[in-house]
């Protein structure tokens, strides 16, 4: 389908203002201090596409959010942690990625925009996670967002808006760390924190789309345990009960040297599994020590331009301070337990690279039962702010989904 000029539905269009879920400035105390920043509104400005604007080499659509849930990196950017990248642009500011709605409007770009083949029209249904970079656009926890083309896949009248809405960031977390981990069919991999909202995902993605042997995650005792086994889990580990510290040597633990061919760190403990990797495995974290490089990697994949000298040097000094004693750590277990094996082929900080094709693929297992989206609750939106409490509390089983239906 060609289409030169905006096509929109007749309802809401005169609407300029929506229910959405924001931050009025950056928490005076960092992450932990998101709460006193948070805020709903009922009157936040609605977003518009941007005609003939020439910053993304993609078709623009205008969805409409039916469902949208949270993930830790709203903690992060609300408590500053990535103003020195993506500074906002204004506030207050509106929370979320990860959405799922249906088109209302579309929009091509620049002077060949006629040409344009577009990929969804209006009234498609679809889900995504939202591109990071670009902080004039409002977020995804609100009744209207703006997305570029190649972040979207279409979504089947087969699954709902809540369970789409807990796929994005999560699912496409894991599908690109495993094959940047080079997990492969028949290994043995762990993964830490499995019943939250990325691991309960990884346990089945491990076992159902990448076939390996043996999936082996960390839980708390009772809930957490029986979800993590129900969705897949070989072995649950209680990490209330055992030694973190020697989990190769606890016996309460059953977990041996040198014996895993990946570790998937969703907790900031990975010089914790260095002893557990096989002499060429590794462990790709998507929290705790970041890297210069896990940064430009993203970057490059995103084909964003590189950081100048300056940048680099300030980014090299923020993680000096805040992620030193724990990189110390890694580079201390790599060299007793990996017999000296460079701290960048041991260790490797991932950063998302969300798009529409793994998207797809997410939708596709889904359709075929080989993955289900795990959700602990559903929240409305007028009780978007609780809805976050408990997505942030770390208490949570599996997504955390505000419905926007109503």
């Amino acid at each position: 389908m060609s289409i030169s000029m905006s096509a929109r539905s007749s309802s809401n269009a005169a609407l300029k203002t929506m229910r959405a879920l924001t931050f009025t400035e950056y928490a005076p105390k960092g992450p932990a201090d998101y709460k006193s920043v948070t805020k709903y509104l009922t009157d936040h400005r609605k977003p518009t596409l941007r005609q003939g604007d020439a910053r993304s080499p993609h078709p623009e659509y205008l969805v409409r959010t039916y469902a949208a849930s949270f993930n830790p990196i709203d903690k992060m950017r609300i408590g500053g942690d990535m103003k020195q990248l993506r500074p906002e642009k204004e506030f207050p500011a509106v929370i979320g990625y990860d959405v799922a709605g249906v088109v209302e409007e579309v929009q091509t770009y620049g002077s060949e925009g006629s040409n344009v083949e577009l990929k969804f029209k209006v009234g498609d249904r679809i889900v995504a996670r939202m591109h990071g970079e670009d902080m004039s656009r409002s977020g995804g926890m609100a009744d209207y967002c703006v997305l570029d083309e190649d972040v979207m896949a279409h979504l089947p009248d087969s699954i709902n808006f809540t369970d789409a809405a807990g796929l994005g960031l999560a699912g496409q977390t894991v599908l690109q760390a495993f094959r940047e981990g080079g997990v492969k069919q028949g290994d043995r991999v762990m993964i830490t924190a499995g019943a939250g909202g990325v691991g309960t995902l990884a346990i089945q993605i491990a076992k159902n789309m990448f076939k390996c042997s043996e999936v082996i995650v960390t839980c708390s005792p009772g809930p957490g345990e029986k979800l993590c086994k129900e969705l897949g889990a070989d072995k649950c580990v209680n990490y209330r009960e055992v030694d973190m510290d020697n989990l190769a040597s606890d016996p309460k633990a059953g977990l041996e040297a040198s014996s895993l061919d990946f570790c998937l760190a969703l907790t900031p403990e990975a010089a914790r599994l260095i002893p557990l990797l096989k002499p060429t495995a590794k462990v790709v974290a998507v929290v705790g020590v970041a890297t210069l490089e896990g940064l430009e990697k993203q970057r490059a994949a995103k084909n964003l331009p590189p950081f100048n000298f300056f940048m680099r040097q300030v980014i090299k000094f923020s993680l000096w301070v805040k992620c030193g004693t724990e990189r110390a750590k890694i580079q201390e277990a790599c060299e007793k337990y990996q017999f000296g094996r460079k701290f960048e082929d041991v260790y490797q900080f991932f950063l998302l690279v969300e798009n529409g094709k793994d998207m797809a693929k997410l939708v596709e297992a889904t359709e075929k039962k080989e993955i289900r989206p795990v959700v602990d609750q559903v929240f409305k939106m007028q009780d978007a702010v609780k809805a976050m409490d408990r997505a942030l509390s770390g208490h949570a089983h599996g997504k955390v989904v505000v419905d926007m239906s109503d």
